[in-house]
């Protein structure tokens, strides 16, 4: 099982990493009820690795953090992928974006 983008981006923040590229045009040019839509879409990283590979606990803090391979890897916009169910809000999306089943 992969982190949940609300496990990965504190706060707010997480809206920004997922406006990016086509997702960013579409919402500038085709202004609605884009919040509903991007918090409903069953977004995914397709993390290839187990948890623990995306996930470890700082030795001197003893706090749980991000792997800097699992941060590299949630930064590239091409890892993202999202429901096909998101082209029915979005249809200018449609080849803009990966989709996954």
């Amino acid at each position: 099982m992969s982190p949940e983008i609300l496990h990965v981006v504190p706060g707010d923040t997480k809206l920004i990493q997922l406006i990016r590229g086509p997702m960013r045009d579409a919402l500038i040019y085709y202004m609605r009820d884009w919040l509903s839509e991007l918090s409903k879409a069953n977004w995914t990283v397709n993390w290839p690795l187990d948890r623990e590979a995306a996930i470890e606990r700082d030795p001197t803090a003893g706090k749980t953090r991000l792997t800097a391979k699992f941060i590299h890897h949630i930064s590239d916009y091409d890892n993202w992928s999202v429901s096909r169910d998101f082209l029915i809000a979005f249809p200018e999306l449609s080849g803009r974006i990966r989709i996954h089943d």
